[in-house]
């Protein structure tokens, strides 16, 4: 009888240490499961914010272009026929259109540079997070 008793109390004993390591094998993986799921859930909200910038990029780029565009002076039939009229006059010339001048195109120049620069930026920050 004792030597049931004995055998008995060995296997719970067993028992008690395989639940304890499942129980902290199970706790390990609900903590892996929670971390992995955060980490899927911010490399969307990074790959949605990445998107917004280049659309805010693209958007930006547009307007420039568009603006660019609508800056000549009337509309391009006028355009064309003041080019032939100044290659009449001046056949030499071949029509140039006058250039800006060395100070706006600095300007310019700037500003893109400026945009792009803040650009790289705010993709670099939103790519690594902010640092801690």
């Amino acid at each position: 009888m004792k030597d049931a008793l004995v055998q008995r109390s060995a296997l719970e004993l067993r028992a008690d240490a395989v639940r304890a390591s499942l129980c902290q094998t199970l706790e390990i993986l609900t903590h892996e499961r929670f971390a992995h799921t955060g980490q899927r859930v911010r490399l969307r909200l990074r790959d949605a914010a990445l998107l917004l910038v280049g659309l805010a990029v693209l958007g930006v780029a547009t307007a420039v272009a568009v603006r660019m565009r609508r800056r000549s002076d009337g509309s391009r039939p006028r355009a064309l026929a003041a080019t032939i009229s100044r290659a009449w006059r001046h056949p030499e010339r071949i029509a140039r259109r006058e250039v800006p001048g060395w100070l706006a195109s600095l300007g310019g120049r700037f500003a893109v540079g400026a945009l792009v620069y803040a650009a790289v930026r705010l993709s670099r920050y939103i790519a690594e997070g902010p640092r801690a």
